[in-house]
């Protein structure tokens, strides 16, 4: 009867697993190190997940900036730009071919001329962009340091519901800056900053189609298991039954 529970519980921990969050590509930009100048950057490689090879970072200003990594949140590095305006933007580029319910999460904060307000906005031709429900949100003057603590600075958006974004050969993600507002008050400087930490884009395995028989016996499984432990639970008992 143990290996049945045994088996029972194996069955039940794998579908659990298969429901977890894969991480599609990360970057920590610890080994990617943003740093340059000019209006745009590119070619900043993730780190970790499945598609981290293929998955670029870049970033586009209006006016010519500098591009930096300083310390992140606990971390040594981070991508940190200066010369902030309007609809300027921090870009993420994976595939997420073979996974659904996209969701991605990152650490953003500004020095006090720098933005304080974003939205991430999405595309999968890198020409037409398009926002969602609760896109927006803010961003405070929260001080990283590379030795920590962690600071409350985590950002997440569950773009689930999203299909175009699904099993996809390539989406885009920006951060775009959508006032000249600075975290601190008053206007933003050209020597105020905003930086970006830790950012992933995370999805869940597109299950493969099963064969109907397949269907069939997947569903009566659970039946079948129940009925078996019932009998070994009755067969147990019955041998200390005295005759």
């Amino acid at each position: 009867m143990n290996q049945t529970l045994q088996f029972m519980a194996f069955v039940f921990f794998a579908g659990s697993c298969m429901c977890r969050a894969t991480v599609i590509a990360d970057w920590s930009f610890e080994a990617s190190q943003p740093n340059g100048s000019g209006n745009t950057i590119a070619g900043i490689q993730a780190e970790d997940g499945v598609n981290a090879a293929s998955s670029i970072a870049s970033g586009y200003h209006q006016n010519s900036s500098s591009w930096s990594s300083p310390s992140g949140d606990g971390t040594a590095h981070s991508f940190c730009a200066n010369h902030w305006a309007v609809n300027d933007y921090f870009q993420f580029e994976t595939s997420t071919i073979g996974f659904r319910d996209i969701e991605i999460t990152f650490e953003q904060t500004s020095s006090s001329t720098g933005p304080s307000a974003f939205e991430v906005v999405y595309s999968t031709d890198g020409v037409t962009y398009a926002g969602f429900v609760g896109d927006t949100y803010a961003v405070g003057t929260t001080s990283w340091s590379s030795t920590g603590p962690l600071k409350a600075t985590i950002l997440d958006f569950d773009l689930s519901s999203i299909a175009a974004i699904n099993d996809s050969s390539v989406v885009y993600f920006r951060l775009v800056d959508l006032n000249s507002v600075a975290a601190g008050g008053g206007s933003v400087g050209s020597s105020g900053t905003a930086r970006v930490d830790d950012f992933s884009i995370n999805g869940a395995v597109v299950p493969v189609p099963e064969p109907a028989w397949q269907g069939l016996v997947s569903a009566m499984l659970p039946l079948i298991l129940c009925g078996l432990v019932l009998w070994r639970l009755r067969e147990s008992q019955s041998s200390f039954t005295v005759n």
